[in-house]
């Protein structure tokens, strides 16, 4: 996908690292904690590795925080850049409601998961089925102000709200047919590589929904094993992830799509 990282390296301190437990096998419910010092990027780090200029950012935190990493971020120079903010969990309360809805018009994108998006309305009675709950909750944030809104939802998939309607997308490995949970081994980290994806997406220009397709495909990786997938390169030098080029399973989700009826003409779109 020809991207990189930048690494920074400080002996004095350990890398900040996590805890998940997942309750049961037919739960997707997640205790966390922090295992050491969490290190807290600020907006100070992107400026000075001059990632301020990066086409896209993913801003983890809450309302206020968000708020006020945009602000820096612009004054410091980021020009059309697209923010997709996902509220930190623990604030994903009735409580911090209205901050969130205060907020979301900063953002060109919003992106809680399905769980963290109906906490904020864990005081109402809501819709029963699933896709229906993310439907009228998301329409919601996107009335506020969000450009766009991408409800992630585990083995469900992902739904894109934007002033042209929502749109269902499934997860790649779902429940039906060939396509189910055998290749899926570890979830930790499949909601943070599909916004790596859906964020690459949108840098290279594509809509909404091919960049939350690109996202999917980056999540199918990330949680077929625990830990980070293996990186080869095949014959002709191009990036192999489990074995797989990444421009094949991309293709291959896409006539997924087209088969279900996912077009041009019912994408959701934040322009």
């Amino acid at each position: 996908m020809d991207t990189h990282l930048v690494l920074r390296r400080d002996d004095s301190r350990l890398t900040t690292r996590g805890w998940n437990s997942y309750p049961s096998d037919t739960s997707d419910h997640r205790a966390f904690r922090y295992l050491t010092p969490k290190k807290r990027l600020e907006a100070s780090d992107l400026i000075a590795t001059g990632l301020v200029r990066a086409r896209c950012v993913h801003l983890i935190c809450s309302p206020a925080r968000a708020a006020g990493l945009r602000n820096e971020l612009i004054e410091a120079g980021a020009v059309r850049q697209i923010a997709v903010w996902e509220p930190v969990p623990d604030l994903c309360t009735p409580e911090h409601r209205e901050k969130m809805l205060r907020t979301v018009g900063m953002m060109e994108v919003v992106s809680p998961n399905a769980e963290e998006l109906a906490g904020f309305w864990a005081d109402e009675e809501l819709p029963e089925g699933e896709w229906e709950r993310m439907e009228t909750l998301a329409a919601r944030v996107s009335e506020a102000g969000a450009g766009t809104v991408v409800v992630r939802a585990g083995k469900l998939g992902c739904l894109v709200v934007g002033k042209d309607g929502a749109v269902r997308l499934p997860a790649y490995y779902d429940e039906v047919g060939e396509r189910n949970h055998t290749k899926v081994v570890d979830p930790t980290g499949g909601g943070n590589a599909f916004v790596g994806g859906l964020g690459i997406g949108m840098a290279r220009g594509m809509d909404m929904v091919e960049a939350a397709a690109m996202g999917t495909v980056a999540a199918s990786f990330a949680i077929e094993q625990i830990g980070m997938p293996v990186l080869t390169q095949g014959v002709d030098g191009e990036e192999l992830w489990n074995g797989v080029r990444v421009s094949d399973r991309l293709e291959e989700y896409r006539r997924r799509l087209q088969a279900l009826g996912v077009g041009s003409h019912n994408r959701a779109n934040s322009q």
